[in-house]
């Protein structure tokens, strides 16, 4: 499905706000022909005018999951907004900046601020700022791959079946092709609460050899190139994706220090997922020293200026998540970081849709000045350098 074009992604966001009458939390709900249509066709106009879509979508991932007022973060079907017209008045937000909307941020600001805030999904809006992923790994890949960048469509590489594929769905496998038993097209059908001891995980497929129900990837996540069951992201979901946050309120991620960084996609982690564009991330380690912050994977010291780290009690921070080695489907928000075990991983500093900074930052890099006591940011880890 291609993302859609700027007016037709806003009038589609105001239909859903002006039609759809069956508020929900942390599922999918209403009448199907909110999200399907039969035929493409009504009142003698076409419903989807790029479709027809697959599974007879009216629209595409941007268009459920859009809306044109600023306070909206959950769409009445129950979608999580990532895409406001306007910036968002809702979420976390770094000191007095901006809130910065949901867990993986807003596409807000790629769209109507810059390129450099974010991921570029959208098909009308060719990117100002790179051609492709930083560190895309080109003798793996090629031209045209899926890696390269996320505003193209994908037409190279060795997965034809594959092609056609742009923005969202490059990274979010809502399907995966051959491999239905990832992810059938009814995902995000299933209720996410369906199953005693699983309210955390984003949803679930049905496999009949593994006894039926078993857990789905977070958020989709997942890589096409295999049938590995690890080569998905392993993470715990915050019931309202995390429009309000807390040291008991979050999201929980998985991240393992890398015994193969030249292939760390069934490492069950965002790290090792991240790289799949950005793959040059991860080989960053040079026994003592780095040429370069390390993207993931690194446990947090126990010594030194680390070991004040998240201030005397190490409570958690949702503006700069952690990964932890292990995660299961019943335990409670994390609320302390375990130095010398718990990692960075690529969302720790940045957010995954887009932000009000740069780089996509959770924060704004130029106020983070050594020896000025402000706790935040980078010195949540780098406590020496801001004299605290």
């Amino acid at each position: 499905m291609e993302i859609l074009g700027k007016n037709l992604k806003i009038a589609l966001a105001a239909l859903l706000v002006l039609l759809l009458a069956c508020p929900a939390w942390a599922r999918v709900s209403g009448q199907c022909s909110n999200c399907h249509t039969m035929h493409n066709s009504q009142d003698n106009s076409m419903m989807a005018e790029d479709g027809p879509n697959t599974e007879l979508l009216v629209t595409d991932c941007v268009g459920c999951h859009s809306s044109t007022s600023a306070g909206e973060s959950v769409s009445a079907i129950g979608a999580p907004i990532v895409y406001n017209t306007s910036a968002p008045t809702f979420g976390n937000k770094y000191k007095d900046g901006p809130n910065q909307g949901l867990a993986g941020g807003n596409f807000y600001w790629v769209e109507h601020v810059n390129d450099n805030r974010g991921h570029n999904v959208m098909l009308d809006n060719p990117d100002d700022v790179l051609a492709e992923a930083p560190t895309y790994y080109h003798v793996a890949c090629g031209t045209g791959s899926c890696h390269e960048n996320l505003n193209m469509v994908y037409t190279g590489g060795s997965k034809p079946e594959f092609h056609g594929r742009q923005g969202c769905v490059k990274c979010h496998m809502y399907e995966t092709g051959a491999q239905t038993h990832l992810y059938p097209g009814s995902w995000h059908h299933i209720p996410q609460n369906a199953g005693a001891g699983k309210e955390r995980y984003a949803g679930k497929y049905y496999d009949a050899a593994q006894g039926g129900w078993v857990m789905n990837w977070y958020r989709h996540l997942a890589a096409p190139h295999t049938s590995n069951r690890q080569s998905g992201v392993w993470a715990l979901e915050d019931p309202d994706w995390e429009l309000t946050v807390a040291v008991t309120d979050h999201n929980d991620y998985r991240e393992v220090e890398l015994s193969n960084p030249g292939r760390p996609l069934s490492s069950g982690t965002l790290g090792g997922f991240c790289s799949g564009c950005h793959m040059s991330f991860c080989t960053n380690a040079e026994s003592t020293e780095y040429h370069r912050h390390p993207a993931f994977g690194v446990a947090i010291p126990d010594s030194g200026e680390y070991a004040d780290a998240f201030g005397p009690a190490h409570a958690y921070d949702p503006l700069v998540p952690v990964g932890q080695p292990s995660i299961t489907s019943t335990q409670p928000p994390k609320e302390t970081v375990i130095l010398g075990e718990d990692r960075i991983t690529c969302i720790t500093c940045h957010r995954a849709h887009g932000s009000p900074y740069p780089d996509m930052l959770r924060w704004n890099y130029d106020e983070m000045k050594s020896g000025a006591g402000d706790g935040e940011g980078c010195f949540k880890c780098h406590t020496q350098k801001d004299g605290i």
